[in-house]
């Protein structure tokens, strides 16, 4: 269902059939991404996230994966805990990601049009 409101696009709840309830984030997502190669060659660089199977971690934010659905588009949508760097409470709060092509990742956390983060490779211990 899409409902339009104030000029903007909203996509309404799908239904219980076009969703698929997974366990975990597929191993295509897992590993270090970074807003360019740039960002990739340089250690701690604030561009990067770190992505496992039930967590996305920013420079300064991370998204523990509570539940997790994949979509018919191929986008895989979480509900999340999120810690904020500083805060000691946590926050719900959801993110999206999906790939877009080989090595090209689109994660979508707070802002409606995302990111695309290219793949780095193995996250950093």
């Amino acid at each position: 269902m899409f409902l339009l409101a104030g000029g903007m696009l909203f996509v309404g709840l799908m239904p219980a059939s076009a969703q698929t309830r997974v366990k975990a984030l597929p191993p295509s997502f897992i590993g270090l991404w970074a807003w360019d190669q740039e960002s990739c060659a340089k250690p701690d660089d604030d561009g990067q996230v770190t992505i496992k199977p039930r967590s996305v971690d920013f420079y300064a934010s991370g998204y523990s994966l509570q539940v997790i659905s994949n979509r018919p588009d191929g986008t895989f949508h979480a509900t999340a805990l999120v810690s904020e760097e500083g805060e000691s409470a946590k926050t719900r709060g959801t993110i999206a990601l999906k790939l877009v092509a080989s090595g090209r990742l689109l994660i979508k956390a707070g802002a409606p049009e995302g990111h695309i983060y290219v793949h780095c490779g193995a996250a950093r211990p």
